[in-house]
């Protein structure tokens, strides 16, 4: 694919979104991203609408890809934690902010945990969770 296709094809998917046309804005993103794989801003646009489409699996699949890409960058580490979270998959999501913790700047991680600390006030369960995090960020496994 050439520059001016990539151009197109990205500014075609882009319309699809600006429409609301989410299922063709996410097959145009898919498309990108197997012809770009390399990409993060396109898995990115992907793991979006999939998660408009309520395709859990395929956000999962496109923000973890986004943050692999990119790991250093907070706000693919946080989707990929979200996308881990809606999953049920509450120890890899963990273990992803612990990631990012050690490799960049965790400013939304930071105000996600004040958040926690605060329903941690009136809630056992958030309390369990924040205690979970709190202890694996503490903790030198990975």
């Amino acid at each position: 694919m050439s520059k001016e296709d990539y151009a197109k094809q990205f500014e075609l998917a882009m319309e699809f979104r600006q429409q609301g046309n989410y299922k063709a804005a996410y097959e145009a993103f898919v498309e990108l991203a197997s012809q770009y794989p390399g990409r993060p801003e396109i898995h990115g646009m992907a793991g979006d609408m999939a998660k408009r489409l309520g395709l859990r699996d395929e956000v999962e699949k496109h923000f973890r890809i986004t943050s692999t890409l990119s790991p250093k960058k907070e706000l693919p580490s946080v989707l990929y934690f979200h996308a881990l979270m809606k999953n049920s998959k509450i120890r890899e999501a963990i273990l992803e902010l612990k990631r990012f913790y050690s490799v960049g700047e965790p400013k939304e991680y930071e105000l996600l945990l004040d958040d926690l600390r605060e329903g941690a006030k009136t809630s056992e369960a958030t309390s369990d969770f924040l205690e979970a995090i709190e202890a694996e960020l503490q903790s030198n496994d990975t």
